[in-house]
């Protein structure tokens, strides 16, 4: 071997081993950069014409394992749903109370209660009674602001759930990037980082939806959801913002010159796509909208349950008019009560000066509103009047003087949709609202749906996801009775998921035909005003979750005036002309204001129950899911920091493996050095000979 292939061959040793310090030095330097994966330099035997002419770098390895790598992949989808839906729940949670918390809305429903079982055991109370008004105004502001701050948490994890959108587009340009660097960069120079780039790209990405990356043979990675739907391989496609409402995302394929072009015809569906951006269009498009419907629900029950026990008294004396609340109901249609009623004007002391005693059965099945009005004002004999304004009743003593009192027939009174008769037109409502009835309003099949030309109803039918699955707009085509408008829901799409009819109470009601599919009906618009009444079909169908008239309720104006014209005298019904139908001071009724927060009530979709087993199951829903996603949360925390960890162990640095390394190379170095040195020695030793 001649002196210079012994020089070449050290030059190439020292060449080498340098760049395997190089390597090794960047190791201990990136010692703590979480998720780097240590290098390695790998020598071959340099050839030349057969010959080994010294030491090549062959490649600088990523050290590495990809199935370890793909498991923090998977399991970052499952913990940034979890921890997304825990953080709600949380904040959910502060909204509703906690089961048994002295704050939150139990405690509010608890107040209520007091105070009326205070207000029914003192012979004068008025102070009592301000007391019990104010605790169902505070009430109605809680559920109010509940509702309120549900409905801005909405908007904001919508706004969310569009920025974690924008985000897995940043994240798949960003990674399309990387991969075209690292394809063209080739093997040997892949220890610029460029891989450790992509691996914090796609975690980050693992964890606003569940994806599966997949090493091409170029260097590349292609990407796909945990569905199959392929968002990056060799071109690079972008998601839309969630629909309101449906929570699905078109893809759409990314052109040359980086914009979006059409829509592929593929979509990513809330219930497949996990992570965080999943866990925000559960949230927004089926969590909330459920606590929301739940207050709605919360906010009829108060209502009905107070105003059923407030119109069942008069209030001593009584005012000398009762107006009542919109029924959406107008002159021609059929009254559909049964029972009996008595409409007394009463002096102040509580004498009547004229009654008018109805009786619905002898009024016959096809008697009209307006058959009633003439009714009663031919009973009162002109001293008091009865009309019908846009569906709202108001009676009115001709005297201002004497006062206008109801009483339910003692042998069986009026009933109209499981209510009395002046529960059911409002007259002496203790929570008013002047846009919604308050209550069910009691259509027969026969009854005109009151469809106006161009107006409609759109449906939607979702799965136990919140996801739609079904969309159908009403528009009443079929007939004018409410009959035929429940005809053409069964004849829809929608009928063949599930069967509509009416019920009791004149609601339409919506059956799945699998019991255990957890669909459900809402209501995404409604344009209708039942005969110019004012009142929707949202508002007197019961399918959707609007109408409650939680937007603009209050307790009665009068009431909040003066305490004392809370109804909490029981009239004799059967009090004649010149006999007392009341006695001044008479406070029996008010005990039956706490009773009635006892009683169950039938609240349609929502079930049967009190209002407080009501709210205790509303509350105890949300506690259980907080409960649900805090422990879902922990557990796939601790699986991915398992996961993690065990990558960061195979491919993370030792510091102390690679000082030892370092020495090595030291030594190695050293040694071509020497060879150097030696060779160099040699030389010069010739030279001198030659002199």
């Amino acid at each position: 071997m001649s002196i210079y292939q012994i020089l070449s061959s050290a030059i190439s040793g020292l060449n080498a081993t340098q760049a395997a310090i190089r390597t090794t030095a960047n190791n201990i330097s990136n010692v703590v950069t979480p998720g780097y994966a240590r290098r390695r330099t790998t020598m071959t035997s340099a050839v030349t014409a057969g010959e080994v002419t010294g030491v090549d770098v062959a490649d600088i390895q990523r050290i590495a394992d990809r199935y370890l790598e793909g498991a923090v992949y998977a399991r970052g989808g499952d913990a940034g749903r979890n921890k997304s839906l825990a953080d709600y729940y949380d904040r959910l949670q502060s909204l509703f109370g906690k089961p048994g918390a002295s704050g939150g809305l139990p405690s509010r429903l608890t107040g209520i209660v007091k105070a009326a079982t205070k207000m029914g055991g003192l012979s004068d109370p008025t102070e009592a009674v301000s007391a019990f008004l104010g605790e169902v105004s505070s009430t109605i502001d809680a559920i109010r602001g509940a509702r309120d701050d549900l409905r801005a948490m909405r908007d904001e994890t919508s706004a969310s759930a569009a920025e974690s959108a924008a985000r897995v587009n940043a994240l798949l340009t960003q990674i399309d990037g990387l991969n075209t660097d690292i394809a063209r960069l080739g093997p040997a120079n892949r220890e610029s980082g460029l891989i450790d780039q992509r691996m914090a790209a796609l975690q980050e990405l693992s964890g606003l939806i569940s994806v599966r990356a997949t090493d091409q043979a170029d260097g590349r990675v292609s990407i796909d959801t945990i569905s199959g739907i392929t968002l990056l391989d060799q071109r690079r496609r972008q998601i839309d913002p969630p629909e309101p409402g449906t929570g699905e995302m078109a893809i759409r394929v990314v052109g040359v010159d980086g914009k979006p072009g059409a829509a592929t015809g593929e979509t990513i569906a809330s219930t497949t796509i996990g992570g965080k951006l999943g866990a925000q269009i559960e949230m927004r498009d089926r969590i909330l909208p459920k606590a929301e419907d739940d207050l709605e629900g919360l906010f009829a029950s108060l209502t009905e349950t107070l105003n059923t026990v407030s119109n069942a008294g008069t209030a001593v004396p009584p005012p000398p008019s009762l107006t009542g609340r919109r029924t959406g109901l107008v002159a021609t249609d059929t009254l559909g009560f049964s029972g009996g009623a008595a409409i007394a004007i009463l002096k102040a002391d509580g004498t009547v000066t004229a009654s008018a005693r109805l009786d619905f059965d002898a009024l016959g099945r096809n008697a009209s509103v307006q058959d009633m009005l003439d009714a009663i004002n031919r009973g009162l004999g002109g001293a008091g009047t009865a009309s019908l304004d846009t569906g709202v009743l108001t009676i009115t003593s001709t005297d201002a003087a004497n006062g206008v009192s109801i009483a339910q027939n003692g042998q069986r009174g009026a009933s109209r949709a499981g209510l009395g008769f002046s529960a059911f037109f409002g007259l002496n409502d203790l929570i008013r609202s002047p846009t919604a009835p308050g209550a069910p309003i009691g259509l027969a099949g026969t009854d005109k749906h009151g469809f106006g030309r161009g107006e409609s109803v759109g449906l939607t039918l979702r799965d136990p996801t919140g996801r739609s699955v079904g969309r159908y707009t009403l528009t009443g085509s079929r007939g004018d009775t409410v009959a035929d408008l429940v005809a053409e829901l069964n004849a829809s799409p929608l009928g063949q998921a599930g069967q509509f009819g009416l019920d009791d109470r004149g609601r339409i009601r919506f059956a799945p035909r699998d019991a255990n599919s957890g669909l459900s009906l809402s209501i995404s618009a409604d344009t209708t005003d039942r005969l110019g009444t004012g009142i929707s079909f949202s508002q007197w169908s019961g399918l959707g979750n609007q109408g409650s008239g939680l937007d603009d309720a209050a307790v009665s104006p009068s009431l909040i005036e003066n305490p004392r014209r809370l109804p909490m005298a029981r009239a004799n019904a059967d009090a004649g002309v010149g006999e007392k139908a009341v006695a001044p001071g008479d406070v029996t009724g008010a005990k039956a204001f706490a009773q009635g927060l006892g009683a169950a009530i039938d609240l349609g979709r929502r079930g049967k129950a009190n209002i407080s087993a009501y709210l205790s199951q509303m509350v105890a829903d949300i506690a259980s899911g907080a409960a649900a996603a805090s422990a879902a949360e922990k557990a796939s925390t601790a699986r991915l920091t398992d996961a993690m960890s065990r990558r960061d162990n195979f491919s993370g640095v030792n510091k102390d493996e690679e000082l030892a390394l370092l020495v090595e190379l030291q030594k190695s170095y050293a040694a071509s050095a020497r060879i150097v040195t030696v060779a160099a020695e040699m030389y010069e030793t010739l030279v001198n000979m030659v002199k």
